[in-house]
């Protein structure tokens, strides 16, 4: 059944955006901009285009966390923005 792991992706997009919001000039940034995909293990990632790049590459470089989860009533995900090379 595709669509627990539509959720998933679905509550990934809404993540990575609330945690734009707290970068400088990312109130315009809306979900048709964050791309979610998985790699060939399975470990999701997402990519920035448009408007949500630019302020991620204004502010970063960042690197962006995403974890997934599901089951066949729910979903959730979260999404840590780092900033690279920034101190430990």
């Amino acid at each position: 059944d595709p669509v627990p792991h539509m959720a998933a992706r679905l509550a990934a997009k809404e993540a990575v955006y609330k945690a734009l919001q707290e970068l400088p000039n990312c109130r315009g940034v809306g979900w048709g901009v964050i791309g979610v995909s998985g790699d060939e293990s399975g470990k999701p990632s997402v990519s920035l285009s448009g408007i949500a790049a630019a302020a991620a590459d204004a502010n970063g470089p960042l690197r962006i966390h995403l974890s997934l989860t599901h089951t066949h009533t729910s979903a959730a995900a979260v999404a840590v923005i780092e900033r690279r090379g920034a101190a430990r």
